[in-house]
């Protein structure tokens, strides 16, 4: 763990320049302050760079290896609260994640793609996130679809997932409809809560994906982390060429729907992972006096959160897409 400001928040920022026209990769990690995988990775791959045995042939490479220091203090996902969610420039400070938002914003713009390493609860597969294809819509325009999904290949996981804020979109409606039935207060939710790093980073002009190393305590995801890091210097030819990083075929697949928690009493099934595959028509969970939920087609499950409270999203569908 390490010690952390309260009273002045800050990032501890490394930054490697070297004075010669080429990308500019950012790579974070503790997004989430449960989620070591990145900033051990970070470390073992600053040493590389320390000791000489790595060394930047072209543009610049920025370590923040810790984003969110107060949650990494106390060991867990949020300081005051999710970092990762309607992350913006903020001109009214009332949590310690307004200040560290601020103090990233400027760091997301300078720079032209971002790695994001996270990591998660319950048990499954690492995974990488990327975003939409070339668009001009409201909810998430974008125009570096290619270049992102092959930056995505390039990381030796063999699992991308697509679909995000579309998919929250229609979570956020769906929370919002069962809040009007319950006749309870209707939450303070909207698409945009949506946005975290990676998003910001696409609104900037960059491109970027959310690498998820695998489950918290996994010791392998640390080497899930540490090769990525690799990749991304062996494919923007930051880094002499590492001959052993070819590109990888991931299998794809597309969030489309949420199911949402109606009250405590519900309850899965089964105890679901990361990616356990669904038939169309399977029960996935039981709604307390509603009955069973059924996937909606052949596909996963993806995110399932046994402990989710009522009106948040339990687990998400995801169908099968063809690979990038």
């Amino acid at each position: 763990m390490s010690a952390y400001s309260e009273k002045n928040p800050s990032l501890r920022v490394l930054t490697y320049r070297s004075g010669r026209p080429g990308p500019k990769l950012l790579i974070t990690g503790a997004v989430h302050g449960d989620e070591i995988a990145g900033p051990k990775a970070i470390r073992e791959i600053e040493s590389l760079f320390a000791e000489g045995k790595l060394s930047l042939t072209r543009g610049q490479l920025t370590f923040v290896p810790v984003v969110n220091a107060k949650a990494y203090a106390q060991g867990t996902r949020m300081g005051d609260r999710n970092f990762n969610r309607d992350l913006r420039f903020k001109t009214v400070f009332a949590e310690y994640e307004d200040h560290i938002a601020n103090a990233l914003f400027p760091i997301l713009a300078e720079h032209d793609v971002l790695l994001d390493l996270h990591s998660f609860a319950d048990p499954g597969k690492a995974f990488v996130f990327v975003g939409p294809e070339d668009n001009n819509g409201n909810l998430e325009p974008f125009s570096h679809a290619a270049a992102e999904r092959a930056f995505a290949k390039s990381l030796g996981v063999d699992t991308v997932l697509m679909g995000w804020l579309s998919a929250y979109e229609k979570a956020v409606i769906a929370v919002k409809k069962l809040a009007a039935k319950k006749g309870e207060a209707e939450p303070l939710v909207n698409p945009m809560i949506g946005v975290g790093t990676t998003e910001l980073m696409r609104r900037l002009g960059g491109y970027a994906v959310t690498l998820e190393c695998g489950q918290h305590q996994d010791p392998h995801n640390v080497e899930v982390a540490k090769r990525a890091i690799m990749g991304a210097l062996n494919h923007l030819k930051l880094v002499e060429p590492v001959e052993d990083f070819a590109p990888v075929s991931p299998a794809t697949y597309r969030l489309t729907e949420a199911i949402i928690r109606h009250s405590p009493a519900d309850r899965f099934v089964k105890l679901w992972k990361h990616f356990d595959p669904i038939k169309q028509g399977e029960p996935v969970a039981i709604l307390e006096g509603e009955g069973e939920v059924k996937a909606p087609y052949d596909g996963v499950i993806v995110f399932p959160y046994t402990d989710a409270k009522p009106l948040t999203e339990w687990l998400y569908f995801a169908k099968t897409e063809k690979a990038l």
